[in-house]
């Protein structure tokens, strides 16, 4: 399996159902993807799961996401495969999709 994509899902998987459903009803133009964590009030996908709602800069919604004990919320940066490189939004909600269906299934 690509490395990008067992990286953005480690990564996810620490939020719960709800955190999950949250990235999924957030407008696909409301989020950014790749290079920053936030930018003009836009958080990425793991603040947004979160529930971060203000920011004063990117630094600082790196902060609040490591408030929450994650080490490092720039973890995709640097790692290689094709995976969230075209579509990341599709690629996104690929991911989401898969957590929540693996969890309804162990229950």
């Amino acid at each position: 399996m690509d490395k990008r994509r067992i990286t953005l899902k480690t990564s996810l998987s620490i939020l719960s159902n709800e955190q999950l459903w949250q990235i999924l009803n957030t407008p696909k133009d409301q989020m950014v993807y790749d290079g920053a964590n936030y930018s003009d009030g836009k958080f990425c996908p793991l603040a947004v799961g979160l529930g971060l709602t203000s920011a004063v800069d990117d630094a600082d919604c790196v902060r609040q996401i490591q408030s929450f004990g994650i080490k490092n919320p720039r973890n995709m940066h640097g790692v290689p495969g094709d995976f969230y490189r075209q579509d990341r939004h599709k690629d996104l909600i690929t991911v989401v999709q898969e957590l929540l269906s693996e969890r309804q299934e162990s229950l």
